[in-house]
């Protein structure tokens, strides 16, 4: 069977990245370390790779993974949400106003809150702290 492993986002400060991703969502990190040698050089195509990365989980254990690549700090891209590539990652939130206030005062960016024409949900685009595009939704009750 397939399934979906996790997420993963490139950021240029690790601890960082944690600490905003668990005090924000309530990510917890489950494992973290960090990969030299030919194993991860040939995985990611990087001679001389050193990569250091956090393992974090949701409260429904959904994976999101944080790679830091101190021998390459160049690599880092901003996202955009017509980017072609990953675009953006989707966060329910119980309490949507909360969590941009939240990722606002931690130095992220918010656009503006909307709600769908259905009345369902409401959903807001902001960036974390790497300028990563997440996109959150509250779910309304109906």
């Amino acid at each position: 069977m397939m399934s979906i492993r996790h997420t993963g986002f490139v950021v240029a400060d690790l601890e960082r990245a944690i600490n905003f991703y668990s005090k924000i969502f309530g990510f917890k990190l489950v494992a973290r370390a960090t990969e030299t040698g030919a194993y991860i050089e040939t995985l990611v195509g990087l001679s001389g790779a050193c990569v250091e990365w956090a393992k974090m989980t949701d409260s429904d254990d959904k994976l999101l993974e944080l790679l830091c690549y101190h021998s390459h700090p160049d690599i880092l891209s901003k996202s955009a949400v017509s980017r072609r590539d990953i675009s953006h990652i989707a966060l329910t939130v119980p309490n949507i106003d909360e969590s941009v206030r939240l990722l606002v005062a931690a130095g992220g960016t918010a656009g503006t809150i909307q709600q769908n024409p259905e009345k369902t949900v409401k959903v807001v685009y902001a960036h974390d702290l790497e300028g990563i595009l997440i996109e959150l939704v509250e779910v309304l009750p109906s």
